[in-house]
């Protein structure tokens, strides 16, 4: 494994042993693409991530593509979406993305197979190391936390229990049945 500071991948100059990328909340484009996937700045971020060829098996020096597996590791602040109290939500997972070179044809023309959809495109040839970890956190991550969550903490000097907030002034937030109307009226017999 060669070790690499930078944040691009070229699929003509990766070594047949890969290329290794290790990150954390110190590294400019880790925390980039960790803000874009989690809408905010992490608290934390671990990024370890292993770049390998992926090539024909009937020709193997044709370069068909880049794997990109490992593990990321993640923790941000966010709220409960059923008390609003401030948690801090874990993200913790595996890697394991394909890219491949953009075809010359139009896409839209395009007939696309089973596996060309788990697929990235590759820039020119070129894999942005921001997409990987900002496509693994949004995939990792989900729309809604709540307290009782095994991924979530409580963020520190929240208390109490994880309930609906009650309003107690201002309009009432029940909305009205729209069959009420119907529950005085008489039918002839």
């Amino acid at each position: 494994m060669t070790p690499s500071p930078l944040p691009f991948v070229h699929l003509d100059s990766v070594p047949d042993a890969g290329i290794c990328f290790d990150a954390t909340l110190t590294d400019a484009w880790a925390l980039d693409a960790a803000k874009l996937a989690l809408d905010g700045v992490p608290d934390d971020l671990e990024v370890h991530l292993q770049v390998d060829l992926q090539t024909d098996p009937t020709n193997p020096r044709a370069r068909t593509g880049l794997a990109v597996t490992g593990t990321i590791r993640a923790r941000f602040p966010d709220h409960c979406s059923r008390c609003l109290r401030p948690v801090h939500v874990r993200l913790d997972g595996p890697v394991d993305l394909r890219y491949m070179p953009q075809p010359e044809t139009d896409l839209e023309e395009m007939m696309l197979s089973e596996d060309d959809l788990d697929a990235g495109w590759l820039d020119s040839g070129r894999l942005d190391m921001q997409a990987p970890v900002s496509e693994q956190l949004a995939l990792m991550g989900r729309s809604r936390y709540r307290c009782e969550d095994q991924d979530v903490d409580l963020a520190e000097g929240a208390t109490g229990a994880c309930t609906v907030p009650t309003h107690e002034a201002g309009p009432d937030l029940v909305r009205p049945s729209p069959f009420a109307a119907l529950a005085n009226i008489r039918l002839p017999e």
